[in-house]
């Protein structure tokens, strides 16, 4: 079955509900294109399935711990390195990433993460010598040649 979240019920959530911690949509439609998660400030986990017109994620302003998106549409990502300081499982493996800069240097962008799963477009670098609280590492997908 297919959940609808009309613009109210989130609106709903957004304005009543800022202690959510965990965030899971799947199986769901919407009229809205985006979701901004810096709406809620408690927000640790979130994982969104399938969800049916959702053009863009807003990740900037969040204190994330993990990230999981299992959308198979296309689904954009608006990430900024500040936000990926405190993540430590991530799943972008289907999804579009809007900097594939942030992958250039992942204990840098992501001192805290202990696994990962990744669909890398637009970069030909991948380093992540040096962290040491890393213990699973899957890149799928990608079109270009990763070395490091």
């Amino acid at each position: 079955p297919t959940v609808h979240i009309d613009s109210n019920a989130l609106e709903n959530l957004i304005n009543f509900c800022q202690g959510i911690g965990t965030l899971v949509l799947d199986n769901c439609t919407g009229p809205f294109k985006f979701l901004v998660l810096s709406t809620f400030p408690k927000l640790k986990r979130i994982e969104i399935g399938m969800f049916d017109d959702l053009d863009y994620v807003d990740i900037v302003d969040t204190n994330l711990e993990c990230i999981r998106f299992k959308n198979d549409t296309s689904t954009e990502l608006y990430v900024s390195a500040s936000a990926c300081a405190g993540i430590r499982e991530i799943d972008w493996s289907c999804c579009t990433i809007n900097q594939p800069t942030l992958f250039k240097d992942l204990t840098c962008v992501f001192p805290l993460l202990e696994g990962g799963v990744f669909q890398i477009h637009g970069t030909n670098t991948l380093k992540a010598a040096s962290n040491l609280l890393l213990r699973k590492l899957t890149l799928r997908n990608f079109d270009s040649s990763l070395t490091e």
